[in-house]
């Protein structure tokens, strides 16, 4: 998949640790507190994708065939998880089913993806609004979803820049400032200048490159920002800057 929306430019890092880095969290996560579940039938090629991801990542990738409580196939033991769910030969009606019974879960510090999907079909948009995170295709090469799932890690979107600019159309309404004042009044200018690229797509490491400073300043800006406008990930802030900037 093309040009996607909020995704690491660096190759997904082996040897050294996976930070968490959404600015909700004030501390990131260590590799023994990240783990990954695909979720679906446990077909040879999800069984090699798995393999792969944990001997590329050096995180706990684990193979299940349904989310079902009862089963304990999921034991968090506060850690953050990754759900990626298989959409192999899924109509999009059975893919948003199995979505909101996963939602009626709620799985605390749970993140969901999508894989094996088919292209343009459409379901990104309503699997947006259950707060699914990445969407893999099935063409999609392993690398594309190391670097996806590096991305949903660090509280990005892994999801084509087309696709997300569709999303915010759809529900930016009325053109005006929430949360109380003016833009100018909650932002520094260099704050509207980080949140008007994040909301176009840049990564961290993208606005770093193009402003001249560090990734850790810009999380410092961008964790400042989650702060003033009311907003914990960058899907948020950017149907806030659709609205307000």
């Amino acid at each position: 998949m093309n040009e996607n929306f909020q995704y690491s430019s660096e190759p997904a890092p082996v040897n050294e640790n996976w930070g968490f880095g959404n600015p909700s969290r004030a501390t990131d996560l260590s590799l023994k507190e990240m783990e990954i579940y695909l979720v679906g039938s446990a077909m040879a090629q999800s069984g090699l994708m798995a393999t792969h991801i944990a001997n590329k990542t050096g995180l706990n990738c684990h193979l299940i065939e349904d989310l079902d409580p009862a089963s304990h196939s999921i034991k968090q033991n506060g850690h953050r998880i990754l759900l990626m769910r298989d959409c192999y030969r899924k109509s999009n009606e059975m893919i948003l089913a199995e979505l909101q019974l996963v939602s009626h879960k709620k799985l605390p510090w749970t993140l969901c993806c999508l894989y094996n999907l088919k292209e343009n079909t459409g379901v990104e948009l309503e699997a947006l609004e259950y707060g699914v995170r990445g969407f893999f295709y099935e063409h999609d090469q392993l690398e594309n979803l190391l670097k996806g799932i590096y991305g949903v890690f660090q509280g990005e979107i892994w999801l084509s820049r087309k696709t997300m600019s569709e999303y915010i159309k759809r529900r930016s309404g009325p053109q005006e400032v929430t949360n109380g004042g003016s833009v100018d009044s909650q932002l520094t200018r260099r704050e509207i200048e980080i949140l008007s690229k994040l909301a176009v797509g840049s990564s961290n490491q993208n606005i770093a490159e193009t402003l001249y400073i560090s990734r850790h300043t810009v999380k410092t800006h961008i964790y400042n920002i989650y702060k003033k406008i009311d907003v914990s990930d960058r899907l948020q802030a950017a149907l806030w800057a659709a609205k307000n900037l």
